[in-house]
């Protein structure tokens, strides 16, 4: 017998040494992938996950947290994943960083499932290249860090196929119960349940049709009983045993619209009450929709998923995976279930409209894909006998890793990081207790105030009413949102409006953002109100209403006095567009115009007496200062005290700006 020469794929690899190798793998990306969500993702996006997370999951998780579960939002979502962020957050104290460690932990739990599952579908040097293929995968990466339902759903589905296709004792008994979890994380777990029933039937060639029925009986009775509790609870609720509001997700994917989701959703969305109206509003649609999806979903998998250079091994290798369930292997019914989870899952997913996320699942079908095409075809021609194909293989994985970390390497530039310094500001000019309206949650999260959604208003102005009809205290608004609601486009673009004070703005005119505080009296400009109690004597807060007033062209200057206590830093914090602040005669905070209206300076203060003086544009079409805050030594932010802070002169500047 000729000796094998290393790199060779018949190469025998004992299960040993494979799973040492997983191990080693699994913590590599572990470790790589917590770097990387805790000092690069600090934020992500406003139009993204993230708004799904704080304004669903962490709302019901707090509800939780408060055992106020009479509350709890149960239109579209089931309460797994909430009920998991509510216990991890209990050791971390914050929502944000216990969504990204779930996913994290998640992702690992995925990899030594996939792991688990082709080595027993195929062999250990196949699992190890498949393992290796999905974390290099970029959307794999991606949900590996981002906050939200997608990889914890996907470690639940794939340990629900690990177990299932286990021999140890109880595994029929313990998949129906995490068939269950993944119900109650996302109820498209449901797919898992015919996969589970075909596998459980076909497995053993047993004549005998009751003892092929048992073990899927005992399946269904621990999945019935694992998802029970939220069953009766949606019951007692709704009526329903199985109730959610999923089938309008649908209806605005399926039927025929002319206006934006927001829209759609106020105006047509009470059409449609169940699943049976959406089907029957038009069943040949509907099929034929169904139909198109899931072929536009297979064609953008493959344009997507794939690596272009990895096109061909791709189908070759679903050839190779078809053709090797016809030959009469040991392994084979365990391919067989394996195969069939991804075509159920495609098939489900064709009642909803595409997003890579919602096909994470199918990332290690994708894998194994273009991997066993290669594996095959350098196994299989003797032209290639002489190539180290083990490295060919190793480096195919790399490109795909290498392409991968570029890509997010980019893509974190693209994450609405303006966000924070919105939500820095605000924790300065609001409390918890105020109420931001705006289309994405995300800010109310970072501002530490409370979320309302962002009303249906025609214009600016009458997005005013609806702010001050519903006791908001903000209205924050973004161009990111403005493809969603272009009716509110010019409250970046222009103004002033009545009853709004714009306070803070991001200026990059890709991603413009502004903060309007809501006027209790639209009469008023709210022109330094968080200020008014440092003016010496009301007459002079009346005399410096009169000057702006008239001033809307010229500075305004305020002089006065700042008292440190005690020696020590002080960050001061104004949010306006042209203007300058001197302490002592110098100037330490200027508008540069820079990125943000909003600067923060933090100083070191001399314990006694301090002259002062700001200037600043009252110009209504501009960023309107709200007052001047601070944050001292001891981590007490807010407007500074009359105690700390007094004006006794104002005056308009007869030059031009300093």
């Amino acid at each position: 017998m000729s000796r094998k020469r290393w790199g060779s794929l018949d190469l025998y690899l004992n299960e040993k040494t494979a799973n040492r190798a997983a191990f080693l793998l699994v913590l590599v990306y572990a470790l790589s992938i917590s770097w990387f969500s805790w000092n690069h993702y600090d934020v992500g996006k406003i139009r993204s996950v993230e708004n799904d997370f704080f304004a669903w999951y962490v709302t019901n998780a707090e509800k939780i947290v408060e055992g106020n579960f009479s509350d709890l939002n149960y239109r579209f979502n089931p309460i797994g994943y909430p009920t998991v962020l509510a216990m991890v957050e209990w050791a971390v104290e914050d929502f944000f960083v216990a969504g990204k460690i779930i996913s994290v932990v998640s992702s690992v739990l995925t990899l030594f499932c996939i792991y688990f599952l082709i080595r027993e579908a195929f062999n250990p040097l196949l699992a190890i290249l498949v393992l290796a293929a999905t974390a290099a995968n970029k959307y794999f990466i991606e949900s590996s860090y981002y906050i939200g339902t997608d990889m914890m759903f996907m470690a639940i589905a794939c340990l629900t196929m690990s177990t299932l296709i286990s021999r140890r004792p109880g595994n029929v008994l313990m998949a129906g119960l995490f068939t269950g979890m993944a119900y109650l994380t996302r109820y498209n777990g449901i797919f898992l349940i015919p996969v589970a029933l075909g596998y459980l039937f076909f497995q053993k060639p047993v004549k005998n049709f009751w003892k092929r029925l048992q073990p899927c009986a005992v399946f269904l009775s621990s999945f019935a009983l694992s998802i029970l509790p939220w069953s009766l609870f949606l019951y007692i609720k709704k009526g329903s045993f199985l109730y959610n509001e999923n089938y309008l997700n649908m209806a605005f994917d399926f039927m025929p619209r002319h206006v934006a989701k927001d829209h759609w959703s106020l105006f047509y969305g009470d059409k449609y009450q169940s699943f049976g109206d959406v089907f029957f509003a038009g069943p040949g649609t509907f099929l034929w929709n169904v139909i198109l999806n899931v072929g536009g979903h297979a064609e953008r998998i493959f344009n997507d998923f794939v690596p272009e250079y990895l096109g061909v091994f791709f189908i070759l290798g679903i050839l190779f995976l078809l053709i090797g369930l016809v030959k009469p292997e040991n392994n084979r019914g365990v391919r067989a279930g394996l195969l069939l989870s991804y075509l159920m899952y495609l098939l489900l997913m064709g009642l909803i409209h595409f997003e890579s996320r919602y096909l994470l699942y199918l990332v290690p079908f994708v894998s194994l894909a273009y991997v066993y095409g290669l594996y095959q075809i350098l196994n299989k021609f003797s032209l290639l006998a002489e190539l180290p194909r083990l490295a060919v293989l190793a480096g195919v994985i790399f490109a795909t890793a290498w392409g991968a970390v570029s890509f997010h390497s980019g893509y974190i530039k693209t994450f609405n990081t303006e966000v924070l310094k919105f939500g820095d500001f605000m924790k300065f000019v609001s409390n918890p207790t105020q109420e931001i309206m705006s289309r994405s949650a995300v800010i109310a999260y970072f501002s530490r105030t409370r979320w309302a959604y962002l009303s249906l208003a025609e214009n600016p102005s009458e997005m005013a009413k609806f702010a001050r009809k519903y006791e908001s205290d903000f209205v924050f608004y973004t161009m990111v949102e403005s493809a969603m609601r272009p009716e509110l486009k010019k409250l970046v673009t222009s103004g002033p409006w009545p009853g709004l004070q714009k306070i803070m703005e991001w200026r990059p005119s890709s991603r413009r953002a502004v903060i309007y505080r809501v006027l209790p009296d639209p009469t008023t400009t709210g022109l330094m109100e968080a200020s008014r109690d440092n003016f010496a004597t009301e007459e002079l807060w009346q005399e410096f209403l009169l000057i702006a007033s008239h001033s809307t062209k010229k500075p305004i200057r305020l002089e006065g006095l700042l008292i440190a206590k005690d020696s020590g830093q002080h960050t001061l914090v104004f949010s306006a567009d042209e203007f300058s602040l001197s302490i002592d005669g110098k100037t330490v905070m200027k508008d540069r115009r820079e990125r943000s209206s909003f600067v923060e300076k933090t100083l070191t203060l001399e314990k006694g007496f301090h002259l002062i003086q700001i200037e600043f544009s009252a110009n209504r079409k501009l960023v309107v200062p709200l007052g001047l805050y601070w944050e001292t030594a001891e981590d007490a932010r807010g407007p500074i005290p009359r105690t700390s802070f007094v004006i006794n002169q104002v005056s308009q500047v007869s030059r031009g700006r300093s």
